[in-house]
């Protein structure tokens, strides 16, 4: 999991740097900020610790258990108050199913509970992950780029570090998605909005580019495992065919 996130933030990486509009200025800052991403797999290296000095009494009432427990988060968000931003922690809890950006502190988060089937399995094949994770890892990327994130910078600021030139072309590119998706009609006269969902849509077509770009990269290394495969008598699928099929499932199950 590590290594394909590696992998894909370098692939990030090569593509800000060829895009045509960006202006040099522009493009170092992105990389920079690209390059500052922390990435958070699985669970926290340090637990939180609200709950440490609680004590649950069964002589009392829920409600004053309940009080008791609310307490201790409030002394525990006090605590972060006086202290100041930690940036270990976490925004969301290992059992939960989703993944996330975090602008204000520039990192990426794939809690436990994803990293399964059918987004990920350590026992399929390359290909299958990449269709799975890999477009879930490119997705949050583009998070630190979208229309949202593009706003903050390496150290989850809220700063332009945009040239003004680069900027103006960055939103007219936005407002085009956005204008597509609006002429959509989903059904009986009800469109799409695209000005509420162009953060999600932009990052969807970033996804699959940098997943193929990965692929394209990498394809020697792939090439040579598939006919070691062949050769085995192992039945043999198009990887491109598995990536876009396995995402397809993913995203459907």
């Amino acid at each position: 999991m590590e290594e394909i996130t590696k992998q894909l933030i370098a692939t990030f990486r090569s593509r800000i740097l060829k895009i045509s509009w960006l202006s040099e200025t522009t493009k170092q800052e992105a990389v920079k900020k690209l390059d500052a991403i922390k990435v958070k797999i699985g669970y926290p290296d340090t637990w939180p610790s609200y709950y440490d000095d609680l004590a649950i009494d069964s002589s009392v009432n829920i409600v004053e258990n309940v009080f008791r427990v609310s307490e201790a988060i409030n002394a525990t968000a006090q605590e972060h108050l006086d202290k100041g931003v930690n940036k270990d922690t976490w925004i969301t809890t290992p059992q939960t199913v989703n993944a996330f950006y975090n602008p204000q502190a520039n990192d990426i988060t794939f809690p436990a509970a994803i990293l399964q089937a059918p987004f990920y399995d350590k026992n399929a094949d390359a290909a299958e992950n990449l269709g799975g994770i890999g477009t879930v890892i490119g997705h949050e990327i583009t998070h630190a780029f979208d229309t949202n994130g593009s706003g903050y910078d390496e150290n989850g600021n809220y700063r332009n570090w945009w040239t003004q030139e680069d900027y103006n072309q960055f939103t007219a590119r936005a407002e085009k998605v956005k204008n597509y998706y609006n002429g959509i009609e989903i059904a009986n006269g009800l469109f799409q909005n695209g000005d509420q969902t162009v953060t999600e849509i932009s990052r969807i077509w970033a996804e699959w580019p940098v997943c193929w770009r990965f692929l394209e990269m990498t394809k020697k290394r792939f090439e040579k495992r598939l006919k070691a495969m062949q050769k085995s008598g192992h039945p043999i699928r198009p990887i491109s065919i598995v990536i876009f099929a396995d995402g397809g499932r993913t995203f459907t199950e």
